[in-house]
Protein backbone atom coordinates (compact mmCIF):
# COMPACT_ATOMS: atom_id res chain seq x y z
CA UNK A 1 0.00 0.00 0.00
CA UNK A 2 1.22 3.52 -0.74
CA UNK A 3 2.38 5.53 2.27
CA UNK A 4 -0.10 8.14 3.45
CA UNK A 5 0.73 11.71 4.41
CA UNK A 6 -1.11 14.13 6.65
CA UNK A 7 -1.16 17.88 7.19
CA UNK A 8 -2.06 17.62 10.87
CA UNK A 9 -2.16 14.85 13.43
CA UNK A 10 -4.42 14.93 16.47
CA UNK A 11 -5.01 12.75 19.52
CA UNK A 12 -8.56 12.58 20.92
CA UNK A 13 -9.71 10.89 24.11
CA UNK A 14 -13.20 10.02 22.80
CA UNK A 15 -15.04 11.11 25.92
CA UNK A 16 -14.45 11.02 29.64
CA UNK A 17 -13.22 7.56 30.54
CA UNK A 18 -13.35 6.69 26.81
CA UNK A 19 -17.17 6.63 26.94
CA UNK A 20 -17.39 7.26 23.17
CA UNK A 21 -14.48 5.01 22.09
CA UNK A 22 -16.32 1.79 21.29
CA UNK A 23 -19.16 3.44 19.38
CA UNK A 24 -16.75 5.73 17.51
CA UNK A 25 -14.51 2.85 16.44
CA UNK A 26 -17.44 0.59 15.52
CA UNK A 27 -19.43 3.25 13.64
CA UNK A 28 -16.74 5.14 11.71
CA UNK A 29 -17.17 8.40 13.57
CA UNK A 30 -15.27 10.58 16.02
CA UNK A 31 -17.53 11.43 18.97
CA UNK A 32 -17.02 14.20 21.48
CA UNK A 33 -18.94 16.18 24.09
CA UNK A 34 -20.07 19.78 23.58
CA UNK A 35 -23.64 18.62 22.94
CA UNK A 36 -25.03 21.41 25.13
CA UNK A 37 -23.73 24.17 22.84
CA UNK A 38 -26.49 24.86 20.28
CA UNK A 39 -25.81 23.37 16.86
CA UNK A 40 -26.51 26.57 14.90
CA UNK A 41 -23.93 28.49 16.95
CA UNK A 42 -21.22 25.92 16.29
CA UNK A 43 -22.12 25.66 12.60
CA UNK A 44 -21.73 29.45 12.25
CA UNK A 45 -18.40 29.34 14.07
CA UNK A 46 -19.30 32.31 16.28
CA UNK A 47 -16.50 31.70 18.78
CA UNK A 48 -17.39 34.60 21.10
CA UNK A 49 -20.93 33.25 21.48
CA UNK A 50 -19.59 29.69 21.77
CA UNK A 51 -17.39 30.87 24.68
CA UNK A 52 -20.42 32.39 26.42
CA UNK A 53 -22.45 29.21 25.91
CA UNK A 54 -19.54 27.13 27.14
CA UNK A 55 -19.36 29.21 30.33
CA UNK A 56 -23.12 28.80 30.85
CA UNK A 57 -23.39 25.06 30.13
CA UNK A 58 -20.02 23.92 31.47
CA UNK A 59 -19.47 26.13 34.57
CA UNK A 60 -16.97 23.73 36.17
CA UNK A 61 -14.25 24.74 33.69
CA UNK A 62 -11.76 27.33 34.88
CA UNK A 63 -10.65 30.00 32.36
CA UNK A 64 -7.53 28.17 31.12
CA UNK A 65 -9.36 24.86 30.82
CA UNK A 66 -12.27 26.60 29.09
CA UNK A 67 -9.93 28.17 26.53
CA UNK A 68 -8.28 24.77 25.86
CA UNK A 69 -11.68 23.12 25.46
CA UNK A 70 -12.94 25.81 23.06
CA UNK A 71 -9.71 25.54 21.07
CA UNK A 72 -10.25 21.76 20.94
CA UNK A 73 -13.77 22.35 19.60
CA UNK A 74 -12.33 24.71 16.97
CA UNK A 75 -9.85 22.05 15.83
CA UNK A 76 -12.59 19.42 15.80
CA UNK A 77 -14.86 21.63 13.69
CA UNK A 78 -12.19 22.77 11.21
CA UNK A 79 -10.34 19.48 10.71
CA UNK A 80 -10.19 18.15 7.13
CA UNK A 81 -9.47 14.96 5.19
CA UNK A 82 -5.80 15.94 5.30
CA UNK A 83 -5.74 15.27 9.04
CA UNK A 84 -5.02 12.05 10.90
CA UNK A 85 -6.71 11.30 14.24
CA UNK A 86 -5.46 8.81 16.82
CA UNK A 87 -6.73 7.46 20.11
CA UNK A 88 -5.85 4.82 22.69
CA UNK A 89 -8.41 2.11 23.37
CA UNK A 90 -8.74 -1.28 25.05
CA UNK A 91 -11.51 -3.73 24.13
CA UNK A 92 -13.92 -4.93 26.80
CA UNK A 93 -12.90 -8.51 25.99
CA UNK A 94 -9.27 -7.78 26.95
CA UNK A 95 -9.19 -4.57 29.04
CA UNK A 96 -5.51 -4.93 29.92
CA UNK A 97 -4.51 -4.77 26.23
CA UNK A 98 -4.51 -1.28 24.75
CA UNK A 99 -4.09 -0.31 21.12
CA UNK A 100 -3.30 2.78 19.11
CA UNK A 101 -6.21 3.41 16.75
CA UNK A 102 -6.10 5.84 13.84
CA UNK A 103 -8.45 7.22 11.21
CA UNK A 104 -8.77 10.03 8.71
CA UNK A 105 -11.60 12.46 9.31
CA UNK A 106 -14.09 13.16 6.52
CA UNK A 107 -14.59 16.70 5.25
CA UNK A 108 -17.81 18.15 6.57
CA UNK A 109 -19.27 19.78 9.63
CA UNK A 110 -20.01 18.62 13.14
CA UNK A 111 -23.14 16.47 13.46
CA UNK A 112 -25.40 16.21 16.50
CA UNK A 113 -27.05 13.16 18.00
CA UNK A 114 -29.74 13.50 20.69
CA UNK A 115 -28.72 17.09 21.45
CA UNK A 116 -31.48 17.66 23.98
CA UNK A 117 -30.80 14.44 25.86
CA UNK A 118 -28.28 13.79 28.60
CA UNK A 119 -26.58 11.09 26.54
CA UNK A 120 -26.29 13.23 23.41
CA UNK A 121 -23.03 13.90 21.61
CA UNK A 122 -21.45 15.66 18.68
CA UNK A 123 -19.47 13.80 16.06
CA UNK A 124 -17.61 13.93 12.78
CA UNK A 125 -17.67 11.14 10.22
CA UNK A 126 -14.44 9.41 9.25
CA UNK A 127 -13.17 8.94 5.70
CA UNK A 128 -11.40 5.74 6.71
CA UNK A 129 -12.50 3.26 9.34
CA UNK A 130 -10.64 3.34 12.63
CA UNK A 131 -7.73 0.89 12.50
CA UNK A 132 -5.34 -0.52 15.06
CA UNK A 133 -2.97 -1.78 12.36
CA UNK A 134 -0.26 -0.10 10.32
CA UNK A 135 -0.52 -0.18 6.52
CA UNK A 136 1.32 -3.53 6.50
CA UNK A 137 -1.25 -5.11 8.84
CA UNK A 138 0.88 -5.04 12.00
CA UNK A 139 -1.16 -4.45 15.19
CA UNK A 140 -0.27 -1.21 17.01
CA UNK A 141 -0.22 -2.37 20.62
CA UNK A 142 0.36 0.15 23.40
CA UNK A 143 2.83 -1.20 25.95
CA UNK A 144 4.18 -0.04 29.30
CA UNK A 145 2.86 2.71 31.52
CA UNK A 146 2.87 6.49 31.41
CA UNK A 147 3.34 6.38 35.19
CA UNK A 148 6.85 4.92 34.98
CA UNK A 149 7.60 6.58 31.63
CA UNK A 150 7.84 3.26 29.74
CA UNK A 151 4.84 3.89 27.49
CA UNK A 152 5.55 2.62 24.01
CA UNK A 153 4.05 1.06 20.92
CA UNK A 154 4.85 -2.56 20.08
CA UNK A 155 7.45 -2.64 22.84
CA UNK A 156 9.42 0.35 21.53
CA UNK A 157 9.41 3.71 23.26
CA UNK A 158 8.07 6.42 20.97
CA UNK A 159 7.41 10.08 21.55
CA UNK A 160 4.00 9.35 19.99
CA UNK A 161 3.26 7.21 23.05
CA UNK A 162 3.69 10.25 25.33
CA UNK A 163 0.71 11.82 23.56
CA UNK A 164 -1.41 8.78 24.41
CA UNK A 165 -1.19 9.75 28.11
CA UNK A 166 -2.83 13.15 27.45
CA UNK A 167 -5.86 13.66 29.73
CA UNK A 168 -7.68 16.51 27.97
CA UNK A 169 -10.16 16.31 25.10
CA UNK A 170 -7.71 16.50 22.23
CA UNK A 171 -4.24 17.74 21.34
CA UNK A 172 -1.82 17.92 18.45
CA UNK A 173 0.66 15.11 18.05
CA UNK A 174 4.15 16.58 18.25
CA UNK A 175 6.06 13.52 17.01
CA UNK A 176 4.58 13.69 13.51
CA UNK A 177 7.43 11.92 11.69
CA UNK A 178 7.32 9.02 14.17
CA UNK A 179 3.55 8.78 13.80
CA UNK A 180 3.77 8.71 10.00
CA UNK A 181 6.42 5.99 10.22
CA UNK A 182 4.22 3.96 12.61
CA UNK A 183 1.08 4.22 10.47
CA UNK A 184 2.96 3.58 7.23
CA UNK A 185 4.67 0.53 8.74
CA UNK A 186 8.15 1.98 8.37
CA UNK A 187 9.33 1.32 11.93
Amino acid sequence: MNPIKFNNEYFINLGRNKEFAESSINNGIIQAGWQKIPEKIIRKGNWDLIAKCHAKYYPCYQNGARTRDINALKIFKKSSENDLWITRYSHKSSPSMQYLYWCIIKDGDIQYENQSEKNGFVYRETKSDWSNEDLNGKILKVTGSHLDKTLGINGQFHDVAKTLAFKGTLCRVNATDQLMDLINGEV
